[in-house]
């Protein structure tokens, strides 16, 4: 499959016709990747003469609009014969265009704007950089109880929430930045159960969604459309498939090419086809690692995949033979709380010594206050971010709970029911562990820093690379005496104003970005003995008001950032 490069590349030509020419090739490559007989990628270097025939006569029956079209064709095409007349440059240095295409077409779209609002939270991952600057843009307050998860629609139209006041609700990306009283489009109520999951699957119009009560739905999202292809109004939904297990609450799903991978907290991971609506296979968690909750993997090609438990363990399953590759078990022994791919090339995370070879990296969040960047292969943390908790600041002599020694558990004896009770996770089953206090968001992003969010109501952007540019989005930049791992938050009221600063130093050979916050004057006196309001009160009456649930990047007329908390808002940002 044809992916982003690892560098940014840029065209000698007009402006105008770089950005036609990216749009073009956006289409031609999502043409080749979507045909069943698209050659691999490493054998494309090889290849030429068939890709360009293969690219070239699908592209062209992607469009036919036009000279644009066919001067993109021609030039796709001299570039893979290697006689390019426009050079390619990298750096400032000419690179031949035959020698890496397939780098520089990805490249070429990762650098243009995509051409279809949304088009950030499903396509190519761009490698430009992104800064959010916590600029409050919408604030959505229709759910009744938290939200667990965001999910933009393949098309980019509209995005999806899914929530514990068992419905999930339907937003057209369009109206975000342009309509003030901006309100749902539809509720999908008919699942029943809390809604903790959902994913954009199949055609560009249909999500999946899991429930509590052990239920997968997959439904189309119906509107009538106007010219362009727009939706004009949104009349309703078509509920394509349904399956019912006795595994327990659906936890996690993943699109994966044809089949919707889902994660049952009681009975592993199962893949199911849509296509042929049957179960293609199953993989088991034993009951001694705690219930399935996390997934993770590069894409829907992705040959490997992550599963993180209640109980901090983890595995790396090789998914062409569905078989456990590695395993451990996180320090800690909290609940994963998120796992999230890296997707920026590994000479932008900050790695000490420059990288890690070609192993999968994976940001795992399993409390602490703390998000570690991990060898997934070898089970091994290779950085840690860690941030100040609510009630406290972090010694700086103490070693991050990544670096620890794994637990080890051994096998109770058959005799003692209470330790055999225990060790098959049984309390569990009863009652699921509370949520730890730290990360409950990650989203990482193609240019190196990566955004969280958790359990203070902040959203943090890292910069491993260069941690001073590191900093707080959007949060309340003050200690409260109401934080959000209360079991009951109360309205906070800003109390004591912090700066916040980042300090990279090594523990173990392993590098460790450390937030540092210092308290500041909250306010300023204006005349006649005034207030004037400081920008650290105008963050706070904008932060969320409890743990920020999840992140998601949304392209509508610019890059936006949304985010969701466990009281049901939903805020976006620019």
């Amino acid at each position: 499959m044809l992916r982003p490069a690892s560098a940014v590349y840029s065209l000698r030509l007009p402006q105008q016709q770089v950005q036609e020419h990216k749009s073009y090739l956006a289409a031609a490559i999502a043409t080749a990747n979507a045909a069943s007989d698209r050659p691999a990628a490493a054998s494309m270097a090889e290849m030429p003469g068939v890709l360009t025939a293969k690219l070239v006569s699908r592209a062209s029956r992607v469009s036919s609009k036009g000279s644009v079209e066919a001067a993109a064709a021609s030039r796709l095409q001299g570039a893979l014969a290697g006689q390019d007349d426009n050079p390619l440059f990298l750096g400032g240095i000419r690179v031949p265009p035959a020698e890496n295409i397939t780098d520089a077409m990805g490249a070429a779209i990762a650098t243009g704007l995509p051409s279809q609002a949304g088009a950030m939270g499903r396509g190519a991952v761009s490698q430009s950089p992104w800064h959010p600057q916590g600029v409050l843009v919408a604030h959505l307050a229709e759910h009744r109880q938290g939200v667990n998860q965001l999910a933009v629609a393949g098309n980019g139209l509209f995005f999806a929430t899914a929530s514990n006041d068992e419905t999930v609700k339907v937003w057209d990306c369009r109206r975000l930045e342009k309509d003030v009283s901006f309100k749902s489009r539809l509720t999908y109520a008919s699942q029943g159960g809390k809604a903790l999951c959902c994913t954009a699957c199949q055609d560009g119009q249909s999500i999946a969604s899991g429930s509590s009560n052990g239920s997968v739905h997959v439904w189309r999202v119906e509107y009538v459309t106007r010219s362009g292809g727009m939706p004009d109004k949104y009349t309703g939904f078509q509920c394509l498939k349904e399956a019912h297990g006795n595994g327990g609450a659906v936890m996690a799903l993943q699109n994966w090419g044809s089949l919707l991978l889902t994660a049952a907290a009681r009975d592993g991971l199962h893949g199911w086809d849509l296509r042929a609506d049957t179960k293609a296979f199953s993989l088991s968690i034993m009951p001694h690692q705690g219930l399935l909750q996390r997934l993770a993997c590069d894409g829907p090609d992705s040959p490997w995949l992550l599963t993180g438990t209640s109980r901090g363990h983890l595995t790396l399953w090789d998914m062409r033979f569905q078989i456990p590759l590695t395993q451990w078990a996180h320090p800690l022994g909290h609940p994963i709380e998120a796992l999230a791919p890296a997707v920026a090339p590994v000479g932008h995370l900050g790695l000490r010594g420059g990288g890690r070879g070609s192993s999968p990296l994976v940001y795992i969040a399993a409390g602490g206050h703390e998000v570690g960047l991990w060898d997934v292969e070898e089970g091994k943390c290779h950085q840690v971010l860690r941030c100040q908790p609510e009630n406290g600041a972090v010694p700086p002599d103490q070693p991050p709970a990544a670096l620890m020694p794994p637990r080890l558990m051994g096998s109770p004896s058959p005799l003692d029911p209470s330790a055999l009770s225990q060790h098959l996770a049984t309390p569990e089953l009863q009652a699921p562990k509370v949520s730890s206090a730290g990360c409950h968001a990650l989203l990482p992003t193609g240019a190196g820093p990566v955004l969280t969010g958790g359990s203070d109501r902040c959203i943090r952007l890292w910069d491993a690379a260069y941690p001073q540019q590191s900093y707080i989005v959007a949060g309340p930049l003050a200690a409260d005496s109401a934080t959000a791992s209360s079991p009951q938050p109360a309205v906070a009221t800003a109390q004591q104003p912090l700066t916040h600063k980042y300090l990279q130093h090594t523990v173990q050979q392993v590098s460790v970005v450390d937030e540092v916050c210092r308290p500041i004057v909250s306010s300023l006196s204006g005349q006649n003995g005034t207030t004037v309001p400081s920008f650290t009160d105008r963050a706070f009456a904008q932060s969320h008001r409890d743990t920020v649930k999840c992140l998601l990047p949304l392209y509508v007329s610019e890059q936006l950032l949304l985010s969701a908390s466990q009281d049901g808002v939903i805020k976006a940002w620019k």
